[in-house]
């Protein structure tokens, strides 16, 4: 192999993490990306290897610096959006899979996660802002269904206004 093979550093790390040595995946990805920094998918596939071994805050840098370089991988947004899920960061989390849902009309899977959000064992709750954007994606009938309909009473009637329009 060529040292300055981006490529076949790349690949190398593909091959590594689909033996399960996530280590020597994340070695490889970091030589693919010190000669092609700009390499996307080399940044997403390194925050999975990483993910996998419980680092998740370098997860989310990894996808961070992926979503950098190509801004409209809707995947990278819903893992982050996943990640951050778990680590409590709600807000950052919705919008996250807000913007895989913008990019991925079709992609219910973001609807789920979404619901999970508004489930009534979380005291998340969104600004209207975020509720209207959730409106004109299409999301509102899974949040309400699921989600909304058992807010208490207390919530903002102005953003349950906007729900039943």
């Amino acid at each position: 192999m060529k040292p300055d093979d981006h490529q076949a550093w790349y690949f190398r790390g593909n091959a590594l993490y689909n033996l399960g040595r996530y280590e020597e995946a994340i070695a490889s990805y970091d030589q693919a990306l010190e000669i092609k920094p700009d390499k996307d998918k080399a940044w997403y596939n390194r925050g999975i290897a990483l993910h996998n071994l419980g680092r998740l805050e370098e997860t989310i840098t990894s996808w961070d610096k992926a979503l950098e370089i190509s801004s409209n991988d809707y995947e990278a947004w819903y893992c982050r959006g996943n990640v951050l899920f778990f680590l409590g960061k709600h807000d950052e989390a919705l919008e996250s899979y807000l913007k895989a849902r913008e990019l991925q009309l079709d992609y219910d899977e973001v609807c789920i996660k979404v619901c999970n959000l508004f489930h009534p064992t979380n005291s998340f709750r969104p600004p209207i802002n975020i509720l209207e954007r959730m409106i004109e994606l299409k999301m509102a009938d899974y949040n309400e269904y699921n989600g909304l309909r058992s807010l208490d009473e207390g919530y903002d009637e102005k953003i349950m206004n906007k729900l039943k329009q």
